[in-house]
């Protein structure tokens, strides 16, 4: 099955394209996040290719999130991107899908276990990042 479609100019024709496993994964965990926001009441804006510092930008009540979406099939995740909690005074938070549903978020750190942070549901049913509140 294909991921994507491309127009072929020389033969003027729509083909399908394979897009690699580690970009589909991502792609995967950044669509359930942004539908999970969405199920909130939030509008969620996903930026392709993950260009710049974030890959989802949540707008919600005159408040704006920028989030990084990381997965990994470990205990701990080693994160090694920006490390502010605010970019250009908007908060920053890490998404990290651990698998099984285990997703949480957290300001960005070095080192993220399964227990750190807040479950991404519990996140979102608390609404924390309205307030402005740091969660470690």
């Amino acid at each position: 099955m294909a991921d994507r479609i491309r127009f072929r100019e020389r033969t003027q024709e729509y083909e399908p394209v394979k897009m690699p496993k580690t970009k589909m994964k991502g792609y995967r965990i950044e669509r359930k996040v942004k539908m999970t926001f969405e199920r909130h009441g939030w509008k969620v804006v996903r930026a392709g290719a993950s260009f710049g510092i974030a890959d989802l930008v949540c707008i919600k009540n005159g408040k704006c999130l920028l989030l990084q979406v990381k997965s990994t099939k470990n205990r701990t995740l080693y994160y090694y991107g920006p490390m502010e909690k605010k970019v250009e005074g908007f908060p920053f938070y890490l998404i990290v899908d651990f698998g099984y549903g285990r997703t949480r978020v957290i300001h960005p750190k070095k080192r993220i276990g399964m227990n750190d942070g807040t479950d991404l549901e519990e996140f979102l049913r608390r609404e924390l990042f309205c307030r402005m509140e740091p969660i470690t």
